[in-house]
């Protein structure tokens, strides 16, 4: 095999991973959780990458989720793939259309920059301005990140 064509190949596979594949959102499990259907017919679980939502059963929780459908309903986004987490799910940034979803969320109060895994600087400056906008979340008094609820959760269950 020629070097030309390896370096095709290699190309061609970057590129691809840089763009992310389109697949459809079978089910929203939460404000940063998801899951999506991969041909032919495979299940998988896709969490937000960059930012952390309140829990299901946290304030503002039921807001979150109901946002996340808002902005992916229940038809193709493009996965941009970064990790996998420990629990095996994909993180990704996801896109609807030129929509990045994580970006949208923070944006509009609904969910946190998860600062521990968070590397894109526009995430913070649109987590500023929903602060002091006092948009979802931010319109509470003293909301609580959900890493701080996911502790305090752990702790009062022992």
């Amino acid at each position: 095999m020629s070097r030309s064509v390896v370096w095709l190949g290699v190309l061609l596979w970057f590129s691809t991973a840089a763009l992310g594949v389109e697949e459809r959102v079978l089910r929203v499990i939460d404000g940063d959780t998801l899951i999506v259907l991969q041909p032919p017919n495979a299940w998988v679980y896709i969490r937000l990458a960059e930012i952390d939502a309140p829990e299901h059963n946290q304030p503002y929780g039921t807001e979150a989720r109901d946002a996340l459908i808002a902005l992916v309903g229940y038809g193709n986004v493009r996965i941009v793939e970064t990790a996998h987490d420990r629990y095996g799910r994909t993180v990704a940034r996801l896109y609807v259309g030129r929509t990045d979803v994580s970006a949208a969320l923070v944006r509009q109060g609904c969910a946190w920059v998860y600062r521990q895994y968070a590397h894109d600087p526009t995430l913070y400056i649109a987590e500023e301005e929903a602060r002091r906008a006092r948009r979802g979340l931010w319109a509470e008094d003293h909301p609580i990140p959900p890493w701080e609820w996911r502790t305090r959760q752990r702790n009062h269950s022992r």
